[in-house]
């Protein structure tokens, strides 16, 4: 017989997957030439994600923590964990894709003294040169707060009355061939979608993953 432990572990699971989604979330506003892009772009690396949050989208919680931890340590300790967690779940479902190790791409960063931060500023084509693959995948988090629709009051997670906790979601492919930015989706999500290991874990693996251009 279950435990009580063991009954609320599985009410939290059967809550997590109940989460799921299975409509397609990202917006690809281009044409892109997807079998050009697959045929030319073998080798590719996942950087360390651009994790942004305005003051109003974080909790009391988060403000405590936040407030307790220096500034930059936060931001790589975020950006090396989502980038993990998206290595992880592309080099699990696309294994014709050659996935650079994230380990590997980040201690090649370091050889060139390229930091988090930069990041961000430099030519994502120079540094899918640096890290010698045909291509980066770079994606950018800035979590911030909408008003809540009728539809939504129900399956959100509150921030102030009559508001919602929410990631934009930008991910960008650079590639070391054309020196250029070859693909671009988006999308808004609910914020548990990120902060859910479960559930970013299926973002990426069925959400994410089907519509890049590497199948």
């Amino acid at each position: 017989m279950l435990n009580m432990k063991e009954i609320v572990l599985l009410l939290l699971a059967f809550l997590q997957l109940s989460c799921i989604d299975t409509k397609q979330l990202f917006t690809i506003k281009e044409e892109y030439p997807a079998y050009e892009i697959k045929a030319t772009h073998k080798k590719v690396a996942v950087l360390p994600v651009n994790y942004v949050a305005d003051s109003d989208s974080k909790d009391a919680v988060e403000k405590l923590i936040d407030g307790n931890t220096d500034p930059f340590v936060r931001q790589e300790q975020k950006a090396y964990k989502f980038q993990h967690i998206i290595y992880e779940e592309l080099y699990r479902v696309n294994k014709k894709t050659d996935w650079l190790d994230d380990k590997l791409t980040n201690q090649l960063l370091k050889e060139k003294n390229i930091s988090i931060q930069d990041i961000g500023q430099l030519s994502k084509p120079e540094i899918a040169k640096a890290l010698q693959v045909d291509a980066v995948i770079y994606l950018d988090f800035f979590f911030k707060t909408e008003t809540i629709n009728t539809a939504d009051k129900k399956s959100v997670l509150r921030a102030n009355e009559g508001k919602k906790y929410v990631v934009d979601l930008t991910v960008e492919i650079y590639s070391s061939i054309t020196n250029d930015i070859v693909w671009k989706g988006k999308s808004t999500v609910d914020r548990q979608k990120i902060y859910s290991p479960t559930l970013f874990r299926d973002l990426i693996a069925h959400q994410l993953e089907p519509v890049l251009p590497f199948n």
